[in-house]
């Protein structure tokens, strides 16, 4: 005989589901307070456009949209208001797990681009601010190139700032696929690299031999990685004829020009004026220009104040496109001596315009020694504290024009060739030849400083 219900026993069973609802709803809203806003959107947004849902709410950006092509192109979009506020709190997340989740999304669908399985992690502080700060200095143009490079090969490429447990937990939910760590070797709030490598209490650590430090050196231990510059970089070349005589001084901070140490400093404070006065003898329009900041703090600047060498014409601080635009109008870049192996030369050799490289009184220690090897008139190799060298190569180049230059090993290709070759090498077997020499007591590694108190000492894969 089937049951029947009463009419207060079918208001007691819909009260109870109420109920249960009410308290399930609680429970949702108790975790969702403990989750900042824009995790919560990172971790829908990104698949909303790829997967469907979402309603009105969010409408598919181009770069969403392009995910539903034959390869999945795992670069997630930056047009919500979540990102652009993240990005100094914790936008490197939200951008690295966005790709993790793309990449499942595009595994699922058998739609990955061919390499996006194997994976690089960047954690270090100059790539950081180079895509999320805007910074355009050496090692975030480095950094940038790197991964602009790997993207275009179908990599995927996850960026950690400099935290290394943050790159840790990354690497624990992938490790097969990790191929290369790329970082700092000293992190974010005193994090060491080494804390999170694999040893016997800790096997799911990263292995050594995935770990790779940036750098710079001559020393055959180093594996040459270098940078490109933008295929489309000519198009920002403008006819010799054109440019006024100008100069342009390489350094963006006053310190360059006040506070580099004797050894470092090639130009006295008076050379600027002087060649500035002699050069307006045969070209009234000359000129000495830099885009240059103090970097110091408010309270130092007033404590100390601090001015340029008379003779230069400061512009203040200038945007990328600034630099290009004023650098491309010139007929010189003008070195101080430092920083040294800055990408501006090269990029000024690209522009047409060539480089005054400052060396010592042996001309042993070139301010860009790889520049140096190319020679008049491209680089004007110039001895530190010769003002008749100084002048004199000055006014050659005010005469001279030269064929925008971009060096064979920094052409795009050049550059994903060898990102190809470092992701796909068998860095493990080569470790282990290393490994069994550490064994047997030879040590055959360079390493830049002794290992910290305290570090371990490497004896397994």
């Amino acid at each position: 005989m089937a049951h029947s219900w009463s009419g207060r026993q079918r208001a007691r069973l819909i009260l109870a589901f109420c109920l249960a609802l009410i308290c399930v709803g609680l429970v949702q809203l108790v975790f969702i307070s403990q989750v900042d806003r824009p995790t919560i959107s990172a971790m829908t947004r990104p698949f909303e456009g790829m997967l469907g849902g979402g309603g009105d709410r969010h409408q598919p950006t181009p770069e969403e949209e392009v995910m539903t092509s034959e390869h999945e192109i795992l670069k997630p979009s930056d047009s919500d208001w979540d990102y652009k506020f993240s990005t100094t709190r914790g936008g490197h997340m939200w951008y690295s797990e966005a790709k993790l989740r793309a990449l499942a999304a595009c595994s699922a669908r058998g739609n990955c681009a061919p390499n996006a399985h194997k994976i690089a992690i960047f954690s270090t502080m100059h790539c950081h601010k180079a895509y999320f700060d805007g910074y355009t200095g050496g090692e975030g143009v480095w950094c940038k190139r790197m991964v602009d490079s790997l993207e275009r090969q179908g990599y995927t490429v996850l960026l950690t700032r400099n935290d290394h447990e943050y790159t840790y937990h990354l690497y624990r939910q992938i490790p097969d696929l990790v191929k290369a760590v790329i970082l700092d070797p000293d992190g974010y709030q005193g994090q060491k690299y080494t804390d999170y490598m694999k040893r016997p209490n800790l096997p799911d650590g990263i292995p050594a031999w995935k770990g790779r430090c940036r750098g710079r050196g001559d020393n055959g231990l180093f594996t040459y990685i270098g940078y490109s510059l933008e295929h489309d970089i000519g198009k920002r070349h403008v006819p010799f004829e054109q440019r006024p005589h100008r100069v342009y001084v390489l350094g963006k901070y006053l310190k360059f020009f006040t506070s580099l140490p004797s050894d470092v400093k090639r130009w006295p404070d008076d050379f600027y004026q002087r060649a500035t006065d002699e050069l307006r003898q045969r070209w009234p329009d000359f000129e000495i220009v830099g885009g240059i900041v103090d970097s110091r703090s408010e309270e130092d600047q007033k404590k100390t104040p601090q001015t340029l060498p008379p003779g230069i014409r400061n512009l203040g601080k200038l945007t990328a496109d600034q630099f290009d635009e004023t650098l491309s109008n010139s007929r010189l870049l003008l070195g101080v001596g430092w920083p040294g192996l800055s990408p501006s030369p090269w990029r000024s050799l690209a522009l047409g315009v060539p480089f005054l490289n400052p060396g010592d009184a042996n001309g042993r220690m070139w301010q860009h020694h790889t520049v140096s090897k190319v020679g008049e008139p491209y680089s004007y190799n110039v001895h530190s504290h010769n003002y008749t060298e100084f002048v004199t190569s000055i006014a050659k180049a005010m005469e001279t024009p030269i064929e925008p230059y971009v060096h064979p090993l920094m052409e795009a290709a050049a550059l994903d060739k060898r990102m190809d070759d470092f992701m796909n090498r068998d860095w493990r077997s080569e470790a282990a030849e290393i490994l069994e020499e550490r064994k047997r007591g030879n040590e055959t590694q360079f390493f830049v400083s002794p290992p910290r108190a305290g570090a371990p000492e490497i004896f397994e894969l």
